[in-house]
């Protein structure tokens, strides 16, 4: 019975290790905040390697992080929430500027200064699993964002 349970237990460990291994975190940067101000957007790819999807069901770091989307409706841009998202196999996800991205709450000189000049943020998967990545500010990203068409 115990070598059952333990064999049981270090395959949902490798299950879980190789879904983890399977996802990549790339190009990952957050917008310096504009000048007295504490919320900017971050931006990464994630990319799945493995044979199947996985879903993203949030971020956390050092300030509050929320999942967002930009549409067009009606003729408006409208950011909302995105409770979870879906990346295909063998596929890239993209968070960039005017469609799926990051909102950062509470960001400041505490967090942008200095030598790293990035936030470390971790993204959790709905298996439970966690992937830290370094997101590099970049100043003055500047120009308006504009909502981006889905395929």
């Amino acid at each position: 019975m115990r070598t059952g349970l333990a064999l049981l237990a270090a395959l949902a460990f490798a299950h879980s290790w190789a879904e983890t291994s399977q996802v990549v975190i790339e190009n990952a940067w957050i917008r310096a905040p504009v000048a007295g101000q504490t919320v900017t957007a971050g931006y990464c790819d994630i990319r799945n390697d493995g044979d199947e999807p996985v879903t993203i069901v949030g971020f956390t770091g050092p300030v509050r992080v929320e999942m967002h989307e930009t549409r067009t409706e009606d003729g408006m841009a409208r950011m909302r929430p995105l409770r979870q998202l879906r990346v295909a196999a063998k596929s890239t996800a993209s968070l960039a500027p005017g469609g799926r991205h990051l909102m950062l709450f509470g960001v400041d000189a505490e967090h942008t200064a200095g030598e790293a000049n990035a936030l470390t943020l971790r993204m959790r998967l709905a298996s439970g699993d966690e992937l830290s990545a370094q997101f590099r500010v970049r100043a003055g990203a500047g120009g308006q964002a504009k909502p981006r068409k889905e395929p």
